[in-house]
């Protein structure tokens, strides 16, 4: 399998669309207190070439031939000094996403090390992301990577 990973363009819409609405339903899934299945277009093609626009912005999709397989959707952040915090910049993963049918081929891997060599290239050296408790796929991929927990929500529901 010969992977190419490239930019998100225009014509990509469609085909994130589709790999969006498998990760999309498995977090509905996993966290059904939070998430509902939308009632109409959820991600917007406005939305999508503004992500592709944005300068911070580093949108990455994994195709075979024309094939999408995954993509990956990261943001430069930074975060000014304040009485308690330092400085500090850092690259932000909001979206990481395989279809199913590609998962443990290898997209996931070659997405990541796409945005940790952005990173390098930019001379930023923290990479951050959230991943949900539910998704024990996910956190082993992150853990197998070098990713440590460094915080923990916690929830209660009170009657």
């Amino acid at each position: 399998m010969e992977i190419d990973i490239k930019k998100a363009k225009k014509e990509d819409y469609y085909s994130f669309l589709e790999i969006l609405e498998e990760s999309e339903e498995k977090h509905r899934l996993g966290v059904p207190w939070r998430y509902k299945k939308p009632e109409s277009e959820f991600f917007t093609k406005n939305d999508f070439e503004k992500m592709i626009k944005d300068q911070n912005c580093n949108f990455l999709i994994a195709k075979e031939d024309e094939k999408v397989l995954g993509y990956i959707i990261a943001y430069k952040k930074e975060i000014s000094e304040t009485s308690i915090l330092k400085p500090r910049k850092y690259i932000f993963i909001n979206d990481l996403a395989v279809k199913d049918n590609y998962k443990r081929q290898g997209v996931g891997s070659l997405l990541m090390e796409k945005i940790e060599e952005w990173a390098r290239e930019i001379k930023i050296n923290e990479i951050e992301l959230n991943v949900w408790f539910f998704n024990k796929e996910a956190f082993s991929f992150y853990e197998e990577r070098g990713y440590k927990v460094f915080t923990q929500e916690m929830r209660k529901v009170i009657i």
